[in-house]
């Protein structure tokens, strides 16, 4: 069994069998060569319509719906090829992470199972006791230094020697929790960019069958709520104008009707009821296809950054993460508000979502969060949003997560600015601010990378109180290679 803890993670940080996804690829790809023939035989059948002898009143809607089905096919073809390449690519990402995560860990084992032998001959020479049952890593050159200043040379010297090399298995060590950290980044990022193609692979069926507007978020109804909705427009048989402003409310807020159209029937009132709840949605309009599309897969995604938080909230129990909860809350406000009004629709509140998706990522591999979303004042009045702060090696650490990737000299003043900010309330924090943190190091922590020369650029810069700024995230050419 694969013992992960070395290299600090609980379990296996890449899960997934490449093997059975692959698998599933084959199944789809037969799916698909299936509803390929089926759409062959029914457009052959539905160009051929006079030889099927059909006569009566049904047979218009029977023309209808034959018509159609060859499309609908053809439609469930591309869904399931769609399907099967979103899933061929992510077999292949999977191999690629899961080697890298494997190989990371067989370094982090041997630098692991030499440093527990350093440490120990280390205390067969100087008598040193720890308490707990976790491994004590903090051996070093400077720690061997100071623990064995009673002995005489050469004891001391050798002493030294071996908190030296103990320091430099450490460092190879949490090297390799690194690269985990990052296999483990790239597999949560492969497996969402599937997740999201598989969802816009969803077919989509003819006109006469696609779901009615306002119908993506709506609270449909049960059994129960269904009946007294039946009961409701049965009373307004006949009444045209009313029938149609019931059908209205109900399209846009489902089972919530039956409370307010209830009520209205209970005093009389149901015509006049239905006619002014419709009135408040006379101007909307519901999302495109398009925009619902977009709205699904964003809806999942939240689903997915639920998850997470849950996951953070576990792994850092008193980290504050309250401004965290508070934009996730807003973000699906938003969202779900644009899957019944087309006019609210808005792309960059979605794009909102994966960056707060890669945001806990990077506080998940962090070894020690305090907060998530926490603000920070100087003496001045700056203030500014860290997006992830953690303690790490003795010092605070601020970090801004992006997922851009930063290739434009010109987008270098940008980020420049924001860093100088936090750099400010660093250098002279608020006396009277309640969140204090000393001392931190300032982190720029871009996804998609950064080319060497912005990085470079932004790492020489000197901000207020002298500060310098780390620049994490792979480093690409200007064409995000």
């Amino acid at each position: 069994m694969e013992n992960w803890l070395v290299v600090d993670q609980r379990t296996d940080p890449t899960p997934g069998s490449p093997e059975q996804v692959r698998a599933l690829v084959d199944r789809l790809r037969q799916q698909a060569d299936q509803s390929r023939k089926a759409g062959q035989r029914l457009r052959g059948v539905a160009a051929d319509r006079a030889r099927l002898r059909l006569w009566g009143d049904y047979t218009d809607v029977l023309d209808v719906m034959l018509a159609d089905l060859p499309d609908d096919a053809a439609a469930l073809t591309t869904a399931y090829d769609a399907c099967a390449a979103a899933l061929s690519g992510y077999a292949q990402e999977l191999d690629q992470v899961q080697t890298a995560s494997r190989l990371a860990l067989r370094q982090g084992i041997r630098a692991h199972e030499r440093y527990r032998a350093l440490l120990q001959r280390f205390c067969q020479v100087v008598p040193v006791s720890f308490q707990g049952g976790d491994i004590w890593r903090g051996l070093d050159a400077a720690s061997a230094a100071h623990l064995s200043q009673g002995l005489r040379e050469p004891e001391r010297q050798w002493a030294v020697a071996l908190g030296r090399e103990a320091g430099m298995c450490e460092f190879e060590r949490q090297t390799a929790c690194r690269a985990v950290a990052e296999a483990a980044h790239r597999h949560r990022d492969a497996a969402n960019r599937c997740a999201q193609a598989v969802l816009a692979a969803a077919p989509r069926l003819s006109a006469h069958r696609s779901r009615p507007i306002g119908s993506v978020g709506t609270k449909q109804p049960s059994p129960g709520d269904q009946r007294t909705l039946d009961e409701l427009r049965t009373a307004l048989d006949g009444d045209v104008e009313a029938l149609a402003a019931f059908d209205v409310v109900v399209g846009w807020i489902g089972k919530d009707a039956v409370g307010p159209l209830g009520k209205g029937h209970a005093a009389g009132r149901l015509r006049e009821r239905a006619l002014q709840l419709a009135g408040k949605f006379k101007d909307k309009a519901g999302p495109t296809d398009e925009q619902r599309r977009d709205v699904d897969i964003w809806l999942k995604n939240l689903e997915t950054v639920r998850a997470k938080m849950s996951e953070l909230a576990r792994k850092f129990p008193n980290a504050n993460i309250e401004s965290l909860k508070k934009d996730f809350n807003n973000v699906h406000q938003d969202i779900t508000a644009m899957a019944k009004d087309g006019s609210k629709y808005n792309p960059q509140r979605g794009r909102r979502v994966l960056t707060m998706e890669w945001e806990i990522d990077v506080a998940l591999a962090h070894p020690d969060v305090r907060g998530m979303g926490v603000y920070v004042k100087g003496r001045d009045g700056t203030k500014r949003e860290i997006d992830v702060v953690g303690f790490r090696d003795g010092r605070f650490e601020w970090i801004d997560a992006k997922r851009e990737y930063l290739r434009d000299m010109n987008n270098i003043e940008e980020h420049w600015n924001q860093l100088s900010e936090q750099m400010a309330a660093a250098h002279d924090p608020d006396a009277s601010w309640p969140t204090r943190f000393d001392d931190p190091r300032i982190i720029l922590h871009l996804r998609n990378g950064i080319t060497r020369e912005a990085a470079e650029e932004l790492e020489n810069r000197v901000g207020p109180g002298g500060r310098q700024v780390t620049v994490l995230g792979p480093r690409v050419d200007g064409d995000g290679r």
